[in-house]
């Protein structure tokens, strides 16, 4: 087994430093977590989460508390039952399979060899060799062949149901790697895996929300009552959202949705859509039964230019937001 290597007390002092002086740039608290992840981007040994880390740099935003956490789960987790692992089981199903069938094989050989064989024995009964002899050994070979049927079919039924529940599992984990577990919206890799999914020719339209004083909201009526204002946010936009396009929790309480081929009027219409039907929200606090304040959210929208990357356009839109939030908040702005 190889061994890791570790860090000298030298290098550890110096990474704790950059880690926590970057935690403090972004305003994070140095929980495990947060204090792990940003550890590793600032040794930059695991380049995948350093190029994602610089990507995201590029874009002028400070990264949160949920970006921390969706790198941890992507590039530092240690594996869980994936999908390798239930690809090999489903090899072994299949392996599985090809053994009964092969037996099954052999038996019904053996049965046709024994019908021939009593079949000419049946053609020289003028031997000497008595037909009800031959009769009961063709119904002998008949009961044993019945019997390994029946249980090829118990095997194979069997075999069948694993596999079913291994594709099962196998689809569960697949949809879990790109969703966000609490709004059910796609996560970032879900939003790579869409962009990858588009026709290079596509042009795309891009909403970028942000819900108004939320860290004021969560200070006051707490994490639980934020998690469930962050879902029904996520289902209002979710609700709108037009066929084809994907929407995205993309920060703590940032939300995007992306869609093709929508010219400006028509993402406008859309982004204004969404901002009324989350500002309609009527919400209660389930333990008091008092009514919470309205929730309302800043929008910045962007049509794709020519030329244009996603990191481009994202930034426009993103632009676009804080001057929405600069303007008095709740309202759509369009990016220039």
């Amino acid at each position: 087994m190889e061994l890791k290597r570790r860090d000298s007390i030298e290098q550890a002092k110096q990474y704790m430093l950059l880690a926590t002086e970057l935690l403090k740039e972004n305003e994070l608290a140095c929980d495990p977590n947060n204090y792990a992840v940003a550890y590793e981007i600032v040794k930059g040994n695991n380049s995948t989460l350093a190029s994602t880390y610089d990507k995201f740099k590029k874009t002028g935003r400070k990264i949160d508390n949920y970006c921390l956490e969706q790198w941890s789960q992507e590039f530092m987790s240690a594996e869980i039952p994936s999908e390798n692992n239930l690809l090999s089981g489903l090899d072994k199903v299949l392996v599985e399979l090809k053994k009964h069938v092969s037996g099954a094989g052999g038996s019904v050989e053996g049965y046709l060899q024994k019908l021939d064989t009593s079949m000419s024995m049946l053609n020289k009964t003028d031997d000497g060799i008595s037909p009800n002899k031959v009769i009961k050994s063709v119904v002998k070979a008949t009961h044993q062949v019945k019997t390994e049927q029946v249980q090829l079919k118990s095997q194979l039924d069997a075999s069948q149901s694993e596999a079913q529940l291994l594709r099962q599992e196998l689809n569960k984990l697949q949809r879990e790697a790109v969703t966000d577990a609490l709004t059910g919206l796609a996560n970032r890799r879900g939003l790579e895996q869409y962009l990858q999914s588009l026709d290079d020719g596509s042009q795309l339209s891009l909403m970028v929300l942000d819900i108004d004083h939320f860290k004021g909201f969560n200070d006051t009526f707490g994490h639980l009552i934020g998690d469930v204002v962050l879902a029904k946010v996520a289902d209002q936009v979710n609700k709108c959202r037009p066929k084809g396009s994907t929407a995205v929790r993309f920060g703590g309480e940032e939300f995007i949705l992306i869609t093709t081929n929508e010219d400006v009027d028509a993402l406008q219409n859309l982004a204004e859509t969404v901002r009324t039907k989350v500002e309609s929200m009527k919400l209660i606090n389930g333990k008091t039964k008092q009514r919470l304040p309205t929730i309302t959210v800043s929008l910045g929208i962007a049509v794709q230019q020519k030329g244009e990357v996603f990191e481009q356009l994202l930034s426009r839109a993103d632009n676009a937001l804080y001057q929405a939030k600069d303007a008095g908040r709740n309202r759509v702005q369009l990016a220039v």
